[in-house]
């Protein structure tokens, strides 16, 4: 008999094997199915992730060319200030107008703004309210999307504070031109579009623009912060109301007036009317009543000279060791001004750009009163230096940084200006200057920073005989003495500015800038010195006062400068 177990091995077709095989295949299954979710899955974000980066690309683009319209605007509005003269080109919003751009301005005070509009047109299709700025953009400027930019603009006329009554609480917009200021806001709104892509952006910026001038029109004819001698037959026509109503003033200065020969001063009409009897008739030019060859008369002067002494009267405003006038003077002359009365800083006094600051009170603490003797109070002796000093380099145009004195910064700033002394075409402006120029004019002999200044100074304006005009008046800024002038006559106002060097400034001079004037010479308007005047020779040299002139300057729209508005962007609103 056989003991052997026998073992039992299973069939190859039992039910247990085919279980193990299907589960094994369910499995793999499972695993493919999940694995081809995962695939898809990841697709899918890819997918949403490039959908979304493409969003955010036109978005940026859309932006961008928005913000492009923006500068491109600021830049329209500032090469064309006369659209600012005029309502030709503007139309006034209405209260509850939403519409491109009125929407853009809050509803308190659109009634009283106005949008631009093509001059004619009556701003009623979107078209006629966009600035002329190119519209469509080509494919390869807006990385490869073609484009289109909207642009318009909504005014504020700022209304001037009234000289009586109550002064506003806050700033106010005025749709009368009779009752505006030369002080504007703009408010820029620009629509950035992809083409056929739903793509767009709309961002607005405020800029105001801002008189580069802080002197008003009641201005003395003569300001200077050094000594003033006033030689030969030297004339001088008051601002009749420059110290207050009925008030006048024919020179100011921070030292003493003295005289040498047989200078006058006297009212306009006396110099015109009286003063023309003896001269020849005046004349009119461009507006204004005009005479070169004018004097004062005598009998109806308010200071004249007599002998080597200078009868002063009330118009003389001035500090002396010695202020009574001489035996024989019909009148008593001015009191000492004092120290406090006049500008510590002349340029601020112009232009409201502080340049110069008083360090040293000559041992008088700060709130006590200035006596006479001391010529280092209130007076700014130091020059303001900024270290980062912004401003358009007049080649490139790029934005350059340096350390330059805060005056200086100033006048680079200035937009509308003919700059001689930059390195570009300086002898040409130069040789252009005459009747036909207006503005701002700054010559400087000296090298500032890698503007190498102009040699000579443009010698030729010494004896222009027709600077400006009434009607659009020359401000010249010229840095350092202007000496033998003999033969100018100008429309405007003359200011001589200590050098840019200079970081100090001697109290007992007050400046080192010298108007020298000999001969005949005519300023319609005024001049201010940071330093002496001194005049002698033959001829009737004259400064003549003149509001109008002074008005025009100061109102010539190229004589203000626009800036952002800090906090004013924003791309809240949609169109």
């Amino acid at each position: 008999m056989n003991n052997r177990i026998a073992l039992e091995r299973p069939h190859v077709g039992s039910t247990s094997a085919r279980t193990a095989t299907g589960s094994t295949l369910l499995v793999v299954m499972v695993l493919l199915l999940l694995a081809t979710l995962f695939v898809v899955f990841a697709l899918n974000v890819g997918s949403f992730e490039q959908r979304t980066s493409g969003n955010d690309l036109r978005a940026k683009l859309a932006q961008e060319t928005a913000e492009s319209g923006i500068a491109l605007g600021v830049e329209y509005l500032n090469a064309n200030r006369t659209l600012f003269a005029t309502n030709d080109t503007w139309r006034e919003c209405g209260a509850s107008e939403t519409d491109f751009p009125c929407g853009a301005v809050p509803a308190t005070r659109r009634a009283t703004m106005f949008t631009y509009m093509a001059e004619g047109s009556g701003g009623a299709a979107l078209a006629d309210r966009l600035l002329p700025l190119q519209a469509e953009l080509a494919d390869s400027s807006v990385g490869g999307f073609g484009a289109t930019r909207q642009v318009g603009a909504v005014l504020c006329r700022v209304r001037e504070i009234p000289a009586t009554g109550a002064t506003p609480a806050g700033t106010e917009c005025t749709d009368s031109l009779d009752d505006a200021s030369t002080t504007w806001v703009a408010t820029l709104v620009s629509k950035g579009s992809l083409t056929g892509e739903g793509s767009s952006a709309t961002v607005s910026q405020t800029i105001g623009a801002y008189n580069i001038f802080a002197a008003g029109v009641g201005t003395p004819p003569l300001v200077a912060s050094g000594s003033v001698d006033v030689g030969g037959g030297m004339q001088v026509v008051t601002s009749p109301d420059a110290a207050g109503s009925g008030v006048p003033t024919s020179i100011w200065s921070r030292l003493d007036v003295g005289a040498n020969g047989t200078p006058n001063t006297c009212y306009f009409d006396n110099f015109i009317r009286q003063g023309g009897s003896n001269s020849g008739p005046p004349g009119y030019f461009d507006g204004i009543a005009v005479c070169d060859t004018c004097k004062c008369p005598t009998d109806n002067s308010l200071s004249f000279g007599k002998g080597a002494d200078f009868c002063e009267g009330m118009d003389i405003v001035d500090i002396e060791s010695d202020p009574l006038n001489v035996a024989g003077c019909p009148t008593t002359a001015n009191a000492n001004i004092r120290r406090e009365e006049f500008p510590e800083d002349l340029f601020a006094f112009l232009f409201g750009q502080s340049a110069w600051t008083d360090v040293n009170r000559g041992g008088i603490a700060e709130g006590d009163a200035c006596t006479t003797a001391a010529l280092d109070c209130h007076f700014g002796e130091e020059r303001i230096i900024l270290a980062d000093c912004k401003y358009p380099h007049p080649t490139t145009g790029a934005e350059v940084t340096a350390s330059l004195p805060a005056d200086t910064c100033y006048l680079l700033n200035i937009r509308n200006k003919i700059h001689i002394g930059d390195g570009v075409d300086d002898q040409a402006q130069c040789d252009a200057l005459g009747a036909d120029s207006e503005g701002v004019i700054w010559v400087h002999e000296e090298a500032i920073g890698d503007l190498p200044g102009f040699a000579g100074g443009c010698d030729r304006i010494r004896g222009l005989n027709q600077f400006g005009s009434p009607s659009k008046p020359v401000a010249l800024v010229y840095d350092g003495s202007l000496t033998q002038v003999n033969g100018l006559v100008m429309y405007g106002l003359a200011f001589l500015r200590e050098p840019n060097s200079s970081t100090t400034l001697d109290p007992a001079t007050g400046g080192s800038a010298v108007l020298g004037v000999n001969g005949n010479m005519t300023i319609y308007g005024a001049a201010v010195v940071q330093g002496k005047v001194q005049s002698g020779g033959g001829g009737s040299a004259a400064i003549v006062y003149n509001k109008d002139v002074l008005f025009n300057l100061i109102n010539n729209p190229n004589n203000i400068n626009p800036a952002s508005i800090p906090g004013s962007w924003t791309d809240r609103l949609r169109y």
